[in-house]
């Protein structure tokens, strides 16, 4: 029985030395006071246990400085991480991002996006150029013009200047009715009838706009639709890296750039309010002379024989050389009119409208 109990002895002591001592729970030397990733057995009130030890790390991740791992698992916490190929980027609230800038000059050019990044959408422009518009007014032919109804003629007597005082004699004389001049005037004498002008009618404006076009110089684009992964904290968004290429963000309306993305500004332009045009083309009454109406002289009251005939010009006319004259009749003749157009006049301008902010890191 002695021999047996000391054979149990060394048992438990080569245990003991296994896990690196044995005693109570109040002993110094307890084995559950190390890490609990220690492996082989354990003596507890007398009685042998096994624990299991915590899996080692996958020797295909690797931990950066920054506490992310290659392989998608934080070192620390054990969760989802932003991959190496990826960064954390605080995209501001309000702000769409990231997206990468892409500017060009020819609208006929399509700019090429990177497969992290692979959705190219048009924002605006910028450098807008918008020419006024040229404008133009005209008349066309005054429609409903008549002959004015009467007209005025002077005796001169043998003044042949018609311009010496004033003239001895003015007759009013009307058209369709033989006028009695209440006089019988001597031959060689000397006469000036007043020009017979139009009356009434109208021109029809004819207005001509041209109005070219308004564009903007300078196109911007974003290349966006990045797979954003998990991984980073507070919020921030683990999108791909763009090798040589600064990451950006947009709003709306025209803003200061927020911490983080004012390395460089962009301000574009979605559309055009274009509001140039020409003011309205109208036409003036119509103006211009009956310059077919004529006078016709007679030596009696409106009867042959015909002592002269005077043009309605206003110039100074001889009448009859060898008749005397007594009445007279007025041919209103065919109204020549014309139109004169009001200047139209170039109005308004084209200015950007509904901007946009791009603002990229440094």
């Amino acid at each position: 029985m002695a021999s047996s109990n000391r054979n149990w002895c060394r048992r438990l002591i080569v245990g003991c030395i296994a896990v690196g001592g044995c005693g109570d729970d109040s002993s110094a030397g307890d084995s559950r006071g190390t890490d609990s990733a220690s492996s082989g057995p354990t003596a507890t009130d007398g009685t042998l246990t096994t624990t299991t030890a915590t899996s080692a790390p996958d020797p295909d991740t690797s931990t950066t400085a920054d506490g992310t791992s290659s392989g998608g698992v934080d070192a620390t916490t054990g969760e989802a991480a932003c991959p190496a190929s990826h960064s954390c980027v605080a995209v501001p609230p309000g702000w769409t991002g990231p997206v990468l800038l892409r500017e060009s000059e020819d609208p006929e050019a399509t700019p090429e996006c990177p497969d992290g990044y692979p959705e190219l959408e048009a924002v605006g422009g910028a450098e807008l150029t918008a020419a006024t518009a040229e404008c133009g007014c005209s008349c066309g032919e005054a429609n409903g013009t008549t002959c004015a109804l009467a007209t005025t003629v002077h005796y001169w007597g043998t003044d042949p200047t018609c311009s010496n005082g004033t003239p001895l004699q003015s007759y009013n004389l009307f058209t369709t009715v033989c006028n009695d001049l209440g006089a019988t005037l001597p031959a060689n004498s000397y006469f000036q009838v007043e020009p017979v002008e139009v009356d009434g009618g109208s021109c029809a404006p004819q207005q001509t706009a041209v109005v070219g076009p308004a564009v903007y110089g300078e196109l911007a684009s974003t290349c966006g639709g990045a797979e954003l992964l998990e991984g980073c904290e507070g919020g921030d968004v683990c999108a791909p890296r763009a090798t040589g290429e600064s990451l950006c963000v947009w709003q709306d309306g025209d803003t200061d750039c927020p911490a983080g993305f004012d390395g460089e500004r962009t301000l574009v332009h979605r559309t055009i309010d274009d509001a140039r045009g020409c003011t309205e083309c109208t036409c003036d009454d119509p103006v211009g002379l009956c310059d077919t109406a004529t006078i016709t002289m007679f030596a009696n009251v409106c009867n042959p024989p015909i002592s002269t005939l005077l043009d309605t010009t206003g110039e100074c006319d001889l009448g009859s050389t060898g008749s005397v004259t007594r009445s007279a009749i007025f041919d209103v003749g065919l109204p020549n009119a014309f139109c004169v157009a009001s200047p139209a006049v170039a109005t308004g301008a084209a200015t950007p409208a509904d901007p946009v902010t791009i603002c990229c890191a440094s």
